[in-house]
């Protein structure tokens, strides 16, 4: 059930990343056209741009970790038996959850202090901008569960004779 979860958590993150990616490029592209050929700037273009580039950043670091994609110590952990390695792994993990809640409680209180205040040229709250710090710490818990219970899963899984135990 989680995973199913989290895999429709992942096509939507896919889409949302795509979108501010391809929001990003048209409005970089329009900005440099209007500038350079019609002598025209657009104010709106830095603010929209900062905001898809927050929410791509946030939302595809949280994929990322769901691959664990992140930067980990290979070297160390690549030289461990497996058993050790998934218990690192499982600490790791555990880090992270308590990690993750401290950025999604401050995330809160960021979004708090930022929604009341406006971008000045497109006159929305800031909060559309902060309000991807907690959601991406919510997304980021939910795939660090889903690690968790793997890494609980190898640890408790059943040994086959002859062969080794995690």
């Amino acid at each position: 059930m989680l995973r199913a979860l989290n895999n429709a958590i992942d096509r939507i993150l896919t889409y949302l990343c795509s979108i501010c990616l391809i929001t990003i490029v048209v409005v970089f592209l329009i900005e440099v056209l209007f500038r350079y050929i019609l002598k025209i700037s657009f104010a709106w273009s830095l603010e929209v741009n900062r905001i898809a580039f927050i929410w791509m950043c946030l939302m595809g670091a949280a994929m990322s970790l769901r691959k664990r994609g992140h930067i980990r110590f290979e070297i160390i952990i690549g030289r461990l038996k497996s058993r050790p390695e998934v218990l690192m792994s499982l600490f790791c993990d555990v880090l992270a959850l308590a990690f993750f809640l401290f950025l999604l409680k401050e995330g809160y209180t960021v979004y708090n202090l930022a929604r009341m205040t406006k971008f000045p040229t497109l006159r929305i709250s800031q909060g559309w901008m902060f309000a991807a710090l907690p959601l991406s710490a919510v997304v980021m818990l939910i795939y660090t569960i889903e690690l968790v219970l793997n890494d609980v899963a190898k640890l408790t899984a059943p040994t086959r004779e002859g062969h080794e135990a995690i």
